[in-house]
């Protein structure tokens, strides 16, 4: 499927539903979340006022549907992120942060390209992202 066909534009109304306006119809959060998972792009959009809400319905995912990966930052960043300027955090997040994950996933994927066609295997599919596994988060 092409990128372009891969992307949804949903409105937020303010009784806190969903409208996916690509495919004419109301999503749930959860299903927002698999259709990222499926590799979908969304944008989000207030209905009331037209602004872009897609960061804050991703954050919104991340902390009531997959909390491990919030995980993954130091408390310490997280203070000095909130303590932060906006414009300082937005530089450096797109200076660093998201040229270093971009290099990462490409790296990975030419390394994945590169075992198969050593290995002699063809395109393997990853599996569908409902039949992970998820791991088991101990509380302390």
């Amino acid at each position: 499927m092409a990128d372009d066909l891969k992307r949804l534009k949903i409105r937020k109304y303010p009784n806190r539903r969903y409208y996916d306006a690509t495919r004419s119809r109301h999503l749930t959060l959860e299903e927002i979340h698999a259709a990222i998972r499926d590799g979908y792009e969304i944008e989000v959009t207030d209905s009331k006022t037209g602004r872009d809400i897609t960061a804050k319905v991703l954050a919104q995912i991340i902390i009531e549907l997959d909390p491990p990966k919030l995980d993954v930052f130091p408390v310490a960043l997280l203070h000095k992120l909130l303590r932060t300027n906006e414009q300082l955090v937005q530089d450096f997040t797109e200076k660093y942060f998201n040229q270093a994950l971009s290099t990462f996933l490409k790296s990975q994927r030419k390394f994945e390209k590169s075992l198969r066609s050593a290995m002699g295997l063809g395109f393997v599919a990853p599996p569908p992202a409902g039949t992970r596994r998820k791991q088991k988060r101990s509380r302390s």
